[in-house]
């Protein structure tokens, strides 16, 4: 090939590569113009997504999405963080569908006890993040410790218990009452008691309080789930 026709077909990839990045240039301009500038794009509609014990109500209420305001400016990391200020919330996404949508997915946190407190009531999830309620969910066992409003050696022996045990025996189980990390009891529905001991061997102390409670005797000892006693 000769230099002039190298010449020219490097003037020709030029000027289609400057054409090329030129309407480029246009179009994203273009589309900055419309979501900017605009009243096409514009927050009408949310929908809140995942809930179990809260409302929507509360939700929107928390997330403070300003109606009208166009698609493009909404911050969604801002919504974000004032939903995740509920303590109920356990991880939230907040998205927005054009031209008018914004969508916050929800995953709450699940309770596995409960405990009164300065004449309130709260459930706690498996973090020990703990959420006031007006009624406790059905079935989960209260904990009753010196101090359930901080984190304490026997908040941290209860709530290890109440996450461990199995669902049919949780079921059963009216309070689990720790005045010492060293001696977990569990208060059952029917009257009994079963003194655990400190929350390990969870597993083998279960299989044990199984077999015990299907035999007579108001209150047992699994500590050593080997040697259960009946007294």
């Amino acid at each position: 090939m000769s230099e002039e026709r190298r010449a020219a077909l490097s003037h020709a990839l030029r000027t289609v590569l400057q054409t090329v990045l030129g309407l480029v240039l246009a179009v994203t301009m273009a589309v900055a113009i419309v979501l900017f500038t605009t009243p096409l794009f514009l927050v009408t509609e949310t929908s809140v997504t995942g809930l179990r014990v809260l409302s929507q109500q509360q939700v929107l209420r928390q997330a403070q999405v300003p109606m009208e305001t166009r698609m493009a400016e909404l911050s969604t990391h801002d919504v974000a963080l004032r939903v995740a200020a509920l303590p109920r919330v356990k991880r939230v996404r907040v998205e927005k569908s054009y031209p008018h949508l914004v969508t916050i997915a929800i995953t709450e946190r699940v309770p596995v006890a409960y405990f009164a407190a300065g004449g309130k009531l709260y459930e706690m999830d498996a973090a020990g993040v703990a959420m006031a309620v007006r009624r406790p969910t059905l079935r989960i066992p209260e904990i009753v410790v010196p101090d359930p409003l901080h984190n304490t050696l026997q908040r941290e022996a209860a709530l290890k218990t109440a996450q461990e045990l199995p669902q049919d025996i949780v079921r059963r189980v009216r309070t689990i009452d720790v005045t010492s990390a060293a001696m977990v009891v569990l208060r059952l529905r029917d009257g009994r008691t079963v003194e655990l001991g400190s929350p390990t061997r969870l597993e083998e102390k279960v299989q044990s309080m199984r077999i015990v409670l299907t035999q007579s005797g108001t209150t047992w000892n699994v500590s050593n789930p080997e040697l259960p006693t009946r007294r």
